[in-house]
């Protein structure tokens, strides 16, 4: 805590305001929270070992997802002389005694990082239903649903590395942007260019 010396304030303050541990008591357990939620602990986990009330718990992972959210929506990264690497996945359920793709969709993430800065984008995106069915759609994503999220938020100009997804390898070279391949029936990290192994 500390006093403000502004004359016009003069109020005594948390150093925690203003971030999202303003209003929070027990920020010690909240760090630890955060560092076992990141590192895949469940939530049932957290809430057992913090002693986090389960309410609390979850509030704060809503406030952190609301967070990322709103500095999402206007996050660039990349430019002329950097790599951003880009990738898209579809989460989901499976039934049980299944394997492979999901069964219900839950989840679809975009993800852009820039190799130089370190700076991430993850961004969340609805699949195109099927016609007709009002059903989420399974499989690959499509040009109209992850090209706009490169546009919004990769710079014109930067080297952008992906899998061979056909949304990218046909029209990401049209929009401005540089782009190299990976090839995962080769390997997973078999780059290539035009079509022929580089590296």
């Amino acid at each position: 805590m500390y006093k403000c010396k502004s004359k016009e304030c003069r109020r005594i303050h948390s150093v925690y305001d203003g971030s999202v541990f303003e209003g929070y008591k027990a920020v010690g357990k909240y760090l630890v929270a955060i560092y076992m939620w990141a590192t895949g602990t469940t939530f049932e986990g957290i809430v057992r070992q913090t002693k986090i009330a389960r309410q609390g718990w979850s509030h704060f992972q809503k406030e952190i997802r609301e967070r990322m959210r709103l500095q999402n929506e206007t996050k660039v990264v990349g430019g002329e002389g950097t790599t951003v690497e880009i990738d898209e996945k579809e989460y989901g359920k499976k039934r049980k005694g299944l394997r492979g793709r999901a069964t219900k969709i839950t989840l679809n993430l975009w993800g852009a990082v820039c190799r130089e800065t370190g700076e991430v984008v993850l961004k969340e995106f609805d699949k195109i239903s099927e016609k007709n069915t009002g059903e989420p759609r399974f499989g690959p994503a499509k040009a109209e649903e992850v090209l706009p999220l490169v546009q919004k938020h990769i710079r014109r100009g930067t080297l952008v590395m992906s899998d061979r997804l056909r949304a990218y390898r046909t029209r990401i070279k049209k929009m401005g942007y540089k782009w190299e391949g990976i090839n995962h029936s080769e390997g997973p990290y078999c780059v290539t260019r035009n079509g022929k192994k580089v590296r």
